[in-house]
């Protein structure tokens, strides 16, 4: 295999991950799928395009809607309510060649299957390139050396998480990360997968919902502090 340079997600990836300092609690739990993949059918034959991951994310949206104390950013000794409930999806862009994703709003307030749209529209306008948010973004962080990138990705996570501010000409928005991250880890053939959170985030909580050959479903997650 030929020498490559990291560009995209890897790049950002490289600079943000350090030796561990900071504790999360990872944990799993299995429930009854019947219901959930005869919903899925309903919903396919309907003509909508409905998967385990949206099922997740509305149900990571209706937890946190359950116990607000959980949808919350930590700012010094403080807990901050966040203003709405908003999950962000992680997606495959460029082939499957790099990662981004997708901040839904309000996910609470959405069915499963409007979410399911919502999402499947902007992961469309990201792979296609047409987010102009996302290739500002991906432009800045090609263009930044690692150690700088590594002190760039703090500030803007403090700026972004910390204070909730935007920062447009970084193509990042206010809380970019949202109440909670939802991948799946189905599509790499594992019946279970932990994935951790980054630090930059300032997310509450991971779900990752893995595909499986029963009518068992298995979920993980990985709940943490933001800071």
């Amino acid at each position: 295999m030929a020498i490559a340079k990291l560009t995209g997600w890897r790049k950002v990836a490289s600079a943000i991950w350090r030796a561990p300092d900071n504790p999360q609690i990872f944990g799993a739990f299995e429930c009854d799928a019947g219901p959930i993949a005869a919903f899925i059918g309903a919903a396919r034959a309907a003509g909508h395009h409905v998967t385990p991951t949206h099922l997740v994310g509305r149900a990571v949206a209706h937890a946190l809607l359950q116990v607000p104390d959980l949808n919350t950013r930590i700012v010094a000794d403080r807990a901050v309510p966040r203003r709405s409930i908003d999950v962000f999806f992680i997606t495959a862009v460029e082939a499957g060649r790099e990662l981004s994703g997708v901040k839904v709003e309000r996910a609470d307030r959405k069915s499963a299957v409007a979410l399911a749209r919502e999402l499947d529209d902007r992961a469309r306008a990201l792979k296609q390139g047409r987010d102009p948010a996302f290739t500002r973004a991906k432009r800045t962080a090609s263009a930044l050396p690692g150690p700088l990138l590594r002190q760039v990705l703090r500030l803007s996570g403090w700026l972004t998480g910390n204070l909730d501010r935007d920062l447009p000409a970084l193509g990042l928005e206010r809380s970019p990360f949202g109440s909670a991250m939802v991948t799946s880890v189905g599509m790499f053939g594992l019946p279970m997968g932990f994935a951790r959170s980054p630090r930059s985030s300032r997310c509450r909580s991971w779900s990752s919902p893995a595909r499986s050959p029963t009518a068992r479903s298995r979920s993980t997650a990985a709940p943490r502090c933001a800071r």
